[in-house]
């Protein structure tokens, strides 16, 4: 029996296990990371990561969920102090910004994980429709191509200004994200 040093483990439980995925998966894609990956790079027993998680896919949907979970508190405590629709839409922009790795996961993980699991992506799609119906009431940022408008364009932008090295919006940058997202261009 190992004795107990009063010391905590420098594995870190079910968090660590899902940052150190979420690195990898946005770094070289859900595919080209095995679980035995994952738990070479803790330093942990194979059996570890399946305590956690029954599967490497519901880690991944673990993952966005936890993602959206955050946006959506990110945008309802915005909504709360009585945001407008161009200020909430650059605050969704700076959330995926600033959450860059998982921003990376998903734009680039999703497409090809909705076939896998359609119980988990119609989840994902209520969540994204959830926060937008929370925040987006407005025209023009309602109708049909709404979640363009107003998910996959301030999405992509924050990566597009990663890509480039830029670690904040200017104000060129602003005015552009609203006119884009206005014209769903």
């Amino acid at each position: 029996m190992k004795k107990d040093t009063g010391k905590p483990s420098k594995f870190g439980g079910r968090d660590r296990l899902l940052k150190v995925s979420l690195n990898e998966f946005s770094q070289r894609g859900f595919d080209q990371v095995s679980v035995d990956e994952i738990v070479s790079r803790l330093g942990v027993a194979k059996g570890t990561f399946y305590y956690y998680f029954s599967s490497k896919d519901a880690l991944f949907w673990e993952l966005i969920d936890k993602g959206l979970e955050k946006l959506k508190n990110v945008m309802e405590t915005k909504n709360r102090r009585g945001g407008q629709n161009n200020i909430l839409l650059l605050d969704e922009a700076e959330f995926f910004l600033n959450n860059i790795e998982w921003s990376q996961l998903f734009a680039s993980e999703y497409w090809k994980m909705r076939g896998r699991n359609k119980k988990a992506s119609k989840h994902v799609d209520d969540s994204i429709d959830s926060i937008l119906n929370m925040c987006f009431t407005k025209e023009p940022y309602t109708g049909r191509d709404r979640k363009n408008m107003i998910f996959w364009i301030p999405l992509i932008f924050s990566l597009k200004l990663n890509y480039l090295k830029q670690k904040t919006f200017t104000q060129e940058d602003k005015r552009y994200l609203i006119e884009m997202a206005k014209y769903n261009l």
